[in-house]
């Protein structure tokens, strides 16, 4: 029993000098608050951090923070400006380091961490949570290391994209970037694991890691591009949805109509093939309202079904043909576009079978267990 004790009273001294280890740190914010930066886009809000590598300073954050903004902010804690030079990407990563300017430079870079990280080590992330421009600190440990990721257990949330991970020394082992949603109830073996909740990744920042330089407005019309696409191809699914009576019925229908009288110049702006979907939609709609007012499928909603499908199969796949021809600045987004491409191709071919099934689209399973929207 007095060994147990004793084990006991050692493990409570161990318990505490863990939790010091983790908190006593935080007095250094005074000096962080001169490394951490708030993002601030047209297209979003996160975080992001000054870093030294090869000598230069880069303010380094997530790709998909600045993805498809026009205008990009950097401002440190104390709300001094850093105005952004020059962008380079991660070829294979979803991250970006940017060159900067900044009047009396106040900005104070962070550098990589010289040691490998290891599971159970002591962590600290900082970064923009919520989007709502304060820094704060959340702290906990890594869980798990690969070459390219690290797990970490800190509940980091939306806005801390971007944030620093640093080691207990104020280094930093990667970037805060995504979190996984499982779920148990579909997936028996995750039920009574860890694994059967969020898991919080980072990637890590290696001297291995590819930059390709890049213009900010090339970075934005790409990004831009496959976000409209993306929205397209939601849309689309929407349509095969509500068509098909599936489960999101209800939330599918709100969100055609939201977008059939969507106005907003920013979306599919620039894109030919906009008009003709929205019309599309429109026409749609006026279909569902006019089946919901008849008791039966008269006649005249059948020829507004035939008269739809035909609108359905003769809409440009435009979309298509400007991925195609984009020259991708980095492997990444060329196999998000290959991705789109595959899924409009197979779209193709449903559309073709929808004359011969009196418009029922059928290939709606076959295109939403891709996972593309």
């Amino acid at each position: 029993m007095k060994r147990i004790a004793r084990q006991g009273w050692i493990g409570s001294l161990v318990a505490i000098a863990v939790a010091y280890s983790l908190t006593a740190t935080a007095g250094d914010f005074d000096t962080l608050r001169r490394s951490l930066v708030v993002v601030e886009t047209d297209a979003g809000t996160g975080s992001g951090f000054v870093i030294q590598i090869g000598g230069k300073r880069y303010v380094m954050t997530n790709q998909h923070v600045v993805r498809a903004a026009k205008k990009i902010q950097l401002r440190l804690v104390d709300g001094h400006k850093l105005t952004p030079q020059a962008l380079e990407i991660a070829a294979e990563h979803d991250a970006v380091r940017i060159a900067f300017e900044s009047a009396g430079d106040q900005s104070r870079p962070l550098t990589l961490a010289s040691t490998l990280p290891s599971i159970g080590n002591a962590i600290r992330i900082y970064g923009n949570s919520e989007g709502m421009g304060a820094v704060t600190e959340l702290a906990g440990r890594i869980l798990g290391v690969g070459p390219d990721v690290i797990e970490v257990d800190a509940e980091f949330v939306r806005g801390n994209s971007g944030s620093p991970i640093l080691d207990q020394t104020g280094n930093v082992l990667g970037i805060a970037t995504f979190i996984t949603l499982n779920t148990p109830d579909t997936d028996w073996v995750l039920q009574g694991t860890r694994f059967e909740r969020t898991r919080r990744f980072g990637i890590r920042l290696t001297d291995t890691i590819n930059w390709t330089p890049a213009s900010f407005d090339s970075f934005y019309q790409q990004t831009k591009l496959l976000d409209d696409t993306s929205l397209y191809l939601s849309a689309v699914f929407s349509v095969m949805s509500c068509w098909l009576d599936g489960k999101s019925q209800s939330q599918a229908r709100r969100d055609l109509f939201a977008y059939a009288n969507n106005d907003n110049p920013t979306v599919f702006g620039h894109l030919q093939w906009e008009k003709r979907f929205k019309d599309f939609v429109k026409a749609y709609k006026a279909y569902w309202d006019a089946a919901h007012k008849m008791t039966k499928q008269c006649m005249t909603v059948q020829s507004t079904r035939s008269t739809l499908v035909r609108q359905f199969e003769a809409m440009p796949f435009d979309p298509q043909s400007e991925l195609q021809k984009t020259k991708w600045l980095t492997p990444t987004l060329a196999r998000e576009s290959a991705n789109a491409i595959e899924v409009m191709t197979l779209l193709q071919k449903e559309v073709q079978k929808m004359t011969k099934d009196e418009g029922r689209f059928w290939g709606h399973n076959i295109l939403g267990q891709r996972g593309y929207y």
